[in-house]
C-alpha cells in the first residue's frame, strides 16, 4: 500500500493527470494543492521513516482483514475525489461499500468536516471507515501556531481530537471508534533540512521558530483510527 514501488508507478500518472485535467479546478482555490500532490511521491520518504509506512501498512491490513474496501490513499484516485467536493459533484464511486482506507494526500489536503462524511455517504450503515490521518496532537501554543498558519497559507489541519468529533458528529457512537494518535518527528526535520520538493512545509515551521517557538515542538503526527458504524 505505501510501498516505493506503489510511490513510483503513481508519480508519473499522477503528474499526468494533474497536468492535464485537474490544475485548473485546484488552482481556482488554492495553487499550493497541485504542488503538494506533484511533490508527494518524492517527499513521503523524508517525512516517513520506512519503519513508519511499514508500521502503517501493518495497522491497515489488521484493520481491514476480511473485508472488501476501497483505496481513497491513492494519490490517482484522490484527484476526481477532491474535485467532486470542491464543485459539489457526484462521484463515480460504488456506494454501499463495506469499508474505506482513508489515508494518503487526500486525508491531508481535505478537512475533516468534508472527508468524513465523504466516505461515510460511500459506506453501507454498518460499514468501517479506517484512517491514517495526518494531524496534530493537540492545540499547544506551538501546534495552534503551526495550525493558524497552514489554514492561512495551505488548508487547515486539525489535532486528534477534532477528527474524533467529526466522526462522532456524523453518527460514529464513540464505543464504535478505536483510536490511537502516532507521533512522527521526522517532518519537521526534513522540511528544516529542505529534503522536500515542496517548500511551503519548510515556511511554515521557520514561521513557528521565528515566533519564538520550537518547530521540534509541534506536537506533529498521524491518527490511527477505526470507526465501525450500525445498522
Amino acid at each position: 500500500m505505501f510501498s516505493e514501488e506503489y510511490c513510483n508507478r503513481n508519480r508519473k500518472l499522477a503528474s499526468h493527470l494533474l497536468k492535464l485535467h485537474f490544475v485548473p479546478v485546484m488552482m481556482m482555490f488554492n495553487p499550493a494543492i497541485a504542488e503538494f500532490l506533484q511533490a508527494y511521491a518524492h517527499d513521503q520518504p523524508f517525512r516517513w521513516t520506512a519503519e513508519d509506512l511499514a508500521a502503517q501498512g501493518r495497522f491497515a491490513e489488521t484493520a481491514l482483514k476480511g473485508v472488501a474496501w476501497s483505496d481513497w490513499s491513492d494519490p490517482i484516485l484522490a484527484l476526481p475525489l477532491l474535485q467532486a467536493a470542491m464543485l459539489n459533484t457526484p462521484t463515480s464511486l460504488e456506494h454501499d461499500q463495506e469499508a474505506i482506507l482513508l489515508a494518503g494526500p487526500l486525508s491531508e489536503i481535505m478537512p475533516a468536516e468534508t472527508l468524513i462524511p465523504l466516505a461515510q455517504a460511500h459506506l453501507n450503515p454498518a460499514g468501517k471507515l479506517v484512517g491514517i490521518i495526518p494531524c496534530l496532537r493537540d492545540n499547544s501554543p506551538e501546534s495552534q501556531h503551526f495550525m493558524d498558519l497552514a489554514a492561512e497559507k495551505l488548508w487547515p489541519y486539525h489535532t486528534a481530537e477534532v477528527w474524533l468529533e467529526v466522526l462522532q458528529d456524523a453518527g460514529f457512537a464513540a464505543t464504535g471508534i478505536k483510536a490511537e494518535f502516532v507521533a512522527r518527528p521526522q517532518f519537521a526535520a526534513s522540511a528544516l533540512t529542505d529534503k522536500l520538493q515542496f517548500k511551503p512545509f519548510a515556511e511554515l515551521f521557520r514561521a513557528v521558530e521565528a515566533a519564538g517557538y520550537g518547530a521540534h515542538e509541534v506536537g506533529w503526527g498521524e491518527l490511527h483510527f477505526i470507526a465501525q458504524g450500525f445498522e
